[in-house]
């Protein structure tokens, strides 16, 4: 046989075959949105927030310092504060990133004006005077209703330096950390939590005292001020219904026996 009537056998071949696949019908796909049914709720830690000593992401950036001109809530830039709180980031990171492997956390704690001034090896060669550490990151958290999540330093610090760190930022014992740290002027109450979680949930807001930069005074929002009147209907309510129940006598000695025990309670908690 030739090669020419071989050749256009092949090319009659793919001629006849080309027609038949154009006309197959393209896949189709569909998806069904059901927002009447939710879903899996993902974890609130997997989307954060994350702020280093890199540029001016820390100094010039969350951190102007307190006798800046710039508008400020105790050194931290109130824009910067009011743009992050829109977001609502459930996680802050700090000190990095690359820059946590060369941070120790002792220089940053104690009176701004002693603390020293290292060089940043990992982003610029530059100073960092420490004036932004562990105290003003936690304020700065605090702030924007976040919990605080800190790096811990495995490039050139050890176990124990941040084993010590962690005593010092959380232990509400005696030891010398945690009082070193009420030193510096941090010494939560058992309420932040909850202050904490009403703020979250928008009951109500706090701002800094002008007066105290340490002092926060708290403000019901407009569904705060509706939760509490709420609360206090159910509470009058109950307190009625249960002095029906008792009858006067009985209920003055409850309510003696429960003033003692809250006196009790609080003497134990202070001690």
């Amino acid at each position: 046989m030739s090669r020419v009537p071989v050749l256009c056998a092949v090319v009659a071949a793919l001629a006849a075959a080309g027609p038949a696949r154009s006309q197959t019908a393209p896949a189709k796909a569909t998806a069904v949105l059901r927002a009447d049914q939710p879903g899996p709720v993902v974890n609130r830690n997997i989307y954060g927030h994350f702020a280093e000593h890199l540029g001016r992401g820390i100094y010039e950036g969350i951190w102007v310092g307190q006798d800046s001109t710039i508008p400020h809530i105790g050194g931290l830039c109130s824009d910067v504060v009011t743009a992050l709180k829109k977001i609502k980031p459930p996680v802050m990171r700090w000190p990095g990133g690359c820059f946590a492997d060369d941070y120790h956390w002792r220089d940053g704690i104690g009176p701004r004006d002693k603390r020293p001034v290292r060089i940043n090896s990992v982003w610029g060669q530059v100073e960092d005077d420490n004036s932004f550490g562990t105290h003003e990151f936690m304020e700065f958290a605090e702030l924007l209703g976040a919990k605080a999540y800190v790096a811990g330093n495995v490039g050139t610090g050890s176990p124990q330096e941040m084993s010590q760190w962690v005593e010092y930022m959380t232990s509400p014992s005696n030891s010398t950390l945690a009082q070193e740290r009420r030193a510096n002027g941090r010494d939560k109450s058992s309420l932040t939590p909850v202050i904490d979680e009403l703020e979250r949930r928008e009951l109500l807001t706090r701002r800094r005292v002008e007066t105290n930069r340490r002092a926060y005074a708290l403000e019901l929002t407009g569904a705060g001020e509706k939760a509490r009147r709420t609360l206090l209907k159910a509470a009058m309510r109950h307190e009625h219904n249960l002095r029906a129940i008792l009858g006067k006598k009985d209920s003055e000695e409850f309510y003696r026996m429960v003033k003692l025990l809250s006196i009790s309670l609080a003497r134990k908690v202070s001690e």
